[in-house]
């Protein structure tokens, strides 16, 4: 009951704040037995409008480094997510088997990011010759 109010009330919030309209889409077939949808994403907001409309209750695909920040933490306690570190390319097991169980997954593909590879590169020691 108080996620249904929830629910409601965050897409009342979405739909006058962003003037949010939504277009249904023919021919997509969320009752498929394995089903993965891959999703761009500008901002952790793109993720929250996923949760509140698709017409199923996916599992997201999390990256571990959101998990840290409190404020993303409690949206997360909302939704059903498992964390992936990017690090352990194993960790996509996990997705895998979510899939082939059934379950629908949402997975944010990482994008590049300039400001982050140059930091990255800038701290990194290289390796030089002469």
């Amino acid at each position: 009951m108080i996620r249904r109010i929830t629910e409601y009330l965050l897409r009342t919030i979405f739909e006058r704040l962003f003037k949010l309209t939504l277009h249904q889409q023919e021919g997509v077939d969320f009752s498929q037995p394995r089903l993965l949808i891959i999703a761009n994403h500008q901002s952790f907001i793109d993720g929250m409008l996923l949760a509140l409309y698709l017409p199923i209750k996916p599992v997201f695909v999390v990256h571990s480094d959101v998990s840290a920040n409190p404020f993303f933490r409690f949206f997360l306690s909302k939704v059903e997510f498992v964390l992936v570190d990017p690090a352990h390319p194993m960790a996509m097991k996990t997705v895998i088997r979510l899939i082939e169980s059934g379950r629908p997954v949402v997975i944010f593909p990482e994008a590049y990011h300039p400001d982050r590879f140059l930091n990255e590169n800038i701290r990194r020691p290289r390796f030089c010759r002469g």
